[in-house]
């Protein structure tokens, strides 16, 4: 029985020293014999005549892409900075040159028909048409009544009331327009929740009929039984 025993343990570490110098071996392999043969073949395959030639030709077709490219972006740059922006800038300025012509050419007009405009109030007094009913006229005439205005400046003021009006008008719109939306959101949530709710009863009494239906079944069933 003990030399059974010990010839097993024996046995064992017998294989165990096979499996540690087995191992042993492989990571000395890789490491010193596999990694350093690949070293060299790669170290051989560089120095052959097919690598060089192959890295050659890669090295020609970049060197030709770049030359290509270098050229069109040389002949792109040239027309911009010959052309294109040249163009460019006369363009520019004599559309500048028009723009400040137009706009001196319509201020000068505006200056004049305002010193006409104000000359003519002046010289006659007279109220422009769209100026001759009796909200503005009444306006207008209580302007100057009550202050040292004259018919342009209360012509003037009535135009700045009129606006100040069509803007409190615009606010109070927009306000209704808010409080009408808000009413109607609030109309929509109840109409949700009532069809929610009709639903949900829908539901309910579907699931109560089919309870019914399902005990009066059982009831006929067992009557049916005791028959």
């Amino acid at each position: 029985m003990l030399l059974t025993l010990f010839t097993g343990i024996t046995f064992l570490m017998v294989i165990g020293q096979i499996v540690a110098f087995g191992l042993v071996w492989v990571f000395y392999y890789y490491f010193k014999v596999y990694k350093a043969q690949k070293k060299a073949s790669y170290e051989q395959i560089k120095e052959s005549a097919e690598y060089k030639q192959l890295c050659a030709q890669a090295q020609e077709e970049t060197r030709k892409a770049q030359q290509k490219y270098d050229a069109e972006f040389a002949l792109a740059k040239t027309e911009y900075e010959n052309v294109t922006l040249p163009n460019y800038k006369k363009e520019l300025k004599a559309w500048k040159e028009k723009n400040a012509a137009e706009l001196s050419e319509a201020e000068a007009e505006l200056e004049k028909l305002s010193k006409e405009l104000a000359q003519h109030y002046d010289e006659t007094r007279i109220v422009p048409v769209q100026y001759r009913n009796i909200e503005a006229l009444d306006f207008i005439y209580s302007m100057i009544s009550t202050s040292d205005f004259d018919v342009k400046r209360a012509i003037e003021k009535y135009d700045e009331n009129i606006n100040r009006n069509l803007e409190a008008a615009k606010l109070r719109a927009q306000q209704q327009a808010n409080e009408l939306a808000s009413q109607q959101n609030a109309l929509l949530e109840n109409q949700n929740e009532i069809a929610q709710k009709a639903r949900r009863d829908a539901n309910i009494a579907a699931v109560a009929s089919t309870i019914q239906q399902h005990k009066l079944n059982k009831t006929i069933k067992d009557m049916s039984s005791k028959h």
